[in-house]
């Protein structure tokens, strides 16, 4: 209510026993005499009745409150203030209705505290509710895992991301779900991660941010390293080494300042400037106790024995060009320095140049374990390598962006790092294997290897944490050797004893055996590729072309043809003694010896493609309406049709393994499993490919896979031992498009090619061997780590005593 006072006397003695009554009236207790008040009639609401009172005058008020309003209140307070002339009387009527008001207000208070708990038990129950859903899934995955080597390891990961962190639940199922190769995210530096350090003995990771932010840490529990203390050394960090022993850490800075700190306790013992300008590296004598700075003007060696007060041994050596990164050979006293110019070698003990090489814009270099090897990075992307003898070796394009980062692996293995999305591993300069960033990384600044195991520690910028990965991620694993090919690939089919035959777009044929390294070999066909087949004892290969030539290829090199001219073929199986041959428009002719025998109308329901059945004498159709029917053939040319399951979405592929287990691929890009029981097929079981078509599917000959390609950059990995058909995770493929995979032999090597022209070679069996592993250790960290347990806490889980790791050996 609006209110506005307004003084009656200037002389408050004169009116000190005066009471505001209604309506406008004074009261004066002495005389007892009611006098009306000065300004005209009034409607009294409240009075303030202090020692020196306050005549307030209330005009045109809106009243709210009912009780305020009423006629009781309005006169009686004059009544009261006349009958009983106590102003005590009244302030406590004022005071009862203030703390009515103040009771009203807490009610309110109450209400909107009930209100908010309720909502807060309500989210809760909610978060429950996917804490349960992703404790049902990791246990479910777990449980199918007792005879899933790759399954298991993959649950492994995922503890550990979920452990680290266990509010992102759902990025640790998908994590489990693709199976990253990610081991640990460890917080680093506020901005780049611009150096990393790792003792000999693999125990202590330190990392370096350009902001002068030292972290150090125990790595000895791969999943879980432990955070050993962090230091403020000032802004520019731009490199770090360990001492021999571990002992001592240098890390030098942009401003030319190299910092000693001791290690445990991350003391700085020393921190002087070197005179050399910006330092770009710091290296360790690996044989002796001694420090090489290098800096933008030359390099230094200083003897740190006394680390509070370093002495520098011989003169400083200049450098011509600015230098970029330096190191130190492991078994020698050299030093190869990056320059501007090229690379240079340099002798420690005089501090001569022995050669120089000249190389584009190098900027990153790493020496193997050994010495035998010296590799160098560039801007442009491009890595090349180096004997002892200093010669160069070999020199390709290792990334689309800058290389800022190299490093060797235990098994000599070459590591590219730089800004791009993913590293790359090499082998050689044919032979690489990528390897994707992960925790929201861009791009890697610095890469460092373990000495022992396939771990490596990747630091980024972007306030990225430092991630540790596994070099050997079981996914890319699979990943060997690539080939380039003239002409886009446009069919591929495997046979025995490892051969691929495959056509491209070109109107050749080529073979390759993959087991004995070979050169392509072909035949002109006169027109694109566009359908293969393999018969089933592997040594006939039947191709079919654009312009509807169909022919078979035998063992002796010797050319059958099959059918001249027609419609462009679609798909090829060899069936009941002949060759079914399915073309654009959707009609299945099948041939036997030199004529047609039988011909199979699609009617109303174009035929997309077909695949040669479980039993002899049997075809599998897939139609564009969704159906799959399984056709019985007779000698006399004609067909019955056993058996028909019904779908939704037009089957794009149809493969059958050598247990009899269909795959049916359709157009939405799932994957349906079925099986023939003699009189009928059973119901299918379903697995997520892809978002489009699925354009290939092959099962390995050995059983237990199958790989499903729906033209993305990777490759889809089934699992299907036991009936429990699920997805491993996707297979990086040899370009952006995947076309097409297929198996080639028992040994369960793979096929897949890409729209770009590239065909990549791998090895499954090598995928399961290196889960197995993972499996050995993941599990005895499991058993062994309060961190863990915590997570299964966490989750809901009972489960802590490592059973789902009973059966691993």
């Amino acid at each position: 209510m609006r209110i506005w006072k307004e003084i009656q006397s200037a002389d408050p003695a004169r009116h000190a026993n005066l009471v505001i009554t209604d309506p406008g009236w004074l009261w004066d207790r002495d005389s007892n005499n009611l006098t009306r008040a000065a300004g005209g009639s009034s409607s009294l609401i409240e009075g303030l009745f202090v020692d020196q009172p306050l005549f307030v005058k209330l005009d045109k008020v809106k009243v709210r409150d009912a009780r305020l309003s009423s006629p009781y209140f309005r006169e009686g307070m004059a009544r009261l203030a006349v009958a009983i002339g106590s102003r005590q009387n009244i302030r406590d009527l004022m005071q009862r209705e203030k703390r009515r008001q103040r009771r009203k207000r807490i009610f309110r208070i109450l209400v909107t505290a009930i209100l908010i708990l309720a909502l807060a038990i309500a989210a809760g129950i909610v978060a429950m509710d996917r804490i349960e859903a992703d404790r049902i899934a990791v246990n479910q995955l777990i449980s199918e895992a007792q005879d899933e080597p790759d399954q298991v390891a993959a649950a492994a990961m995922a503890l550990e991301a979920y452990g680290r962190n266990p509010s992102s639940s759902e990025a640790g199922l998908r994590l489990l779900r693709t199976r990253s190769s990610l081991v640990a995210s460890l917080p680093s530096s506020n901005n780049v991660t611009s150096s990393l350090a790792i003792t000999r003995d693999g125990d202590r990771l330190a990392t370096v941010g350009y902001d002068g932010l030292l972290t150090l840490w125990d790595t000895r529990n791969q999943l879980f390293p432990a955070l050993l203390g962090t230091r403020e050394l000032g802004r520019y960090a731009i490199s770090a080494d360990f001492s021999r022993d571990g002992k001592l850490l240098a890390v030098g800075r942009l401003d030319g300042v190299v910092a000693l700190i001791g290690n445990p306790g991350l003391k700085v013992l020393s921190s002087n400037p070197y005179g050399l300008g910006a330092v770009k590296a710091v290296s360790f004598d690996p044989r002796v106790d001694r420090l090489i700075v290098a800096g933008e003007n030359g390099f230094g060696t200083w003897d740190v024995s006394a680390p509070e007060q370093p002495r520098q041994i011989g003169k400083l050596v200049p450098s011509l060009d600015t230098i970029r990164d330096a190191v130190v050979a492991p078994d020698r006293p050299m030093l190869v320095t990056a320059t501007e110019a090229g690379i240079a070698w340099w002798n420690l003990e005089r501090g001569t140049l022995l050669d120089q090489h000249k190389f584009p814009e190098p900027n990153a270099l790493a020496f193997s374990a050994d010495g035998s090897q010296l590799a160098a990075g560039s801007f442009k992307g491009v890595l090349a390598t180096f004997d002892d003898r200093m010669n160069a070796t070999d020199q390709w394009t290792a990334l689309s962006g800058n290389i800022l980062d190299v490093a060797f692996l235990p098994d000599g293995r070459l590591l590219a790092a730089g800004q791009a999305p993913e590293m790359t591993i090499w082998r050689d300069a044919n032979t690489s294997v990528p390897l994707r960033l992960a925790g929201g990384m861009s791009f890697a600044y610095a890469v460092a290897a373990f000495p022992k195991g396939d771990r490596i520690a990747v630091g980024g910028g972007n306030q990225s944490p430092v991630l540790l990965v596994r070099s050997t991620d079981p996914l890319s694993a699979a990943r060997g050797q690539e080939t380039k090919t003239e002409f886009r690939p446009s069919a591929l089919s495997g046979g025995r004893s490892g051969e691929l035959f495959w056509g491209d777009v070109g109107g050749e044929l080529h073979h390759r055996t993959v087991k004995i390294p070979s050169r392509n070999s072909g035949i002109s066909v006169g027109s694109p590729v566009t359908a293969l087949a393999h018969s089933t004892d592997g040594t006939r290969i039947a191709y079919g072309t654009q312009s509807g030539v169909t022919a078979i290829l035998a063992p002796d090199g010797s050319v059958e043809p099959v059918a001249r001219g027609g419609r462009a073929i679609r798909g090829l199986a060899f069936v009941a003694g002949g060759l079914a041959v399915l073309d654009s428009d959707g009609i299945v002719r099948i041939y036997k010896g030199s004529g047609k025998i039988h011909e199979i109308d699609p009617a109303d329901d174009r035929i997309l493609s077909i695949a040669a059945g479980p039993a002899n004498g049997t075809l599998l159709v897939g139609r564009a309406k969704g159906d799959v029917e399984l056709l019985i053939l007779y000698e006399e040319g004609r067909h019955h049709r056993a058996s028909r399951m019904p779908g939704r979405s037009g089957v794009s592929s149809l493969a059958v393994s050598q247990e009899g287990l269909i795959g049916v691929g359709r157009e939405d890009g799932n994957v349906m499993f079925t099986n023939w029981q003699g009189d009928k097929l059973a119901p299918p079981k379903q697995v997520r490919a892809g978002v489009g078509a699925v354009r290939s599917l092959s099962f390995s000959p050995s059983g237990g896979h199958a790989l499903a390609t729906t033209g993305a950059a990777t490759i889809t990995l089934i699992s299907t031992r036991a009936g429990a058909m699920h997805s491993v995770g996707d297979v990086p493929g040899p370009g952006a498009e995947v076309t097409m995979a297929t198996f080639i032999d028992a040994g369960d090597i793979f096929a897949a090619a890409s729209y770009d022209g590239k065909i990549m070679f791998g090895d499954v069996a090598e995928l399961v061997a290196i889960d197995a592993q993972l499996i050995r250790s993941a599990c005895a960290a499991v058993a062994g780590q309060m961190a863990v347990q915590q997570w299964f806490v966490h989750q809901g889980n009972p489960w802590r005593d490592s059973n789902s790791c009973k059966d691993v050996d």
